[in-house]
């Protein structure tokens, strides 16, 4: 008896090993071209995060000098910017009050991150008289 299969044609059956060896190659210089691009990109959202923060702490720390509450000096803050000790700080605070002509007065915010201090971050805010 004959079986009844169908004539497999070669081309078919898959890939051949230089094929595949040549579509690894590709895709891993592909990959290691991107590489960089990592470092880039942490190392941005690295200074978005650190300027959103200091933006939000300049603006809590205006807010209180607008009040009468702010203290000049040193603090410090944690990633979420809530004050905490020396210790466990992501970021350094250094706030100074200036008279000015007027009554009014200039409130100096510099905001250093603890792991990069050449990054300072420097706000001032003009005060009204109280």
């Amino acid at each position: 008896m004959k079986s009844f299969r169908s004539p497999r044609i070669k081309s078919c059956l898959g890939f051949s090993l230089v094929e595949a060896s040549l579509s690894v190659g590709i895709l891993g210089f592909g990959f290691i071209s991107l590489a960089p691009l990592l470092g880039v990109g942490l190392t941005t959202a690295r200074q978005a995060r650190d300027g959103r923060i200091s933006a939000q702490v300049a603006e809590t720390l205006a807010d209180e000098a607008r009040t009468g509450t702010l203290t000049s000096g040193s603090s410090y803050c944690d990633a979420q910017g809530a004050t905490c000790p020396s210790s466990s700080a992501v970021y350094r605070i250094q706030t100074t009050v200036t008279t000015l002509a007027g009554n009014c007065s200039r409130l100096t915010v510099q905001i250093t991150p603890v792991a990069t201090p050449n990054r300072q971050l420097d706000y001032a805010v003009v005060l009204p008289p109280p």
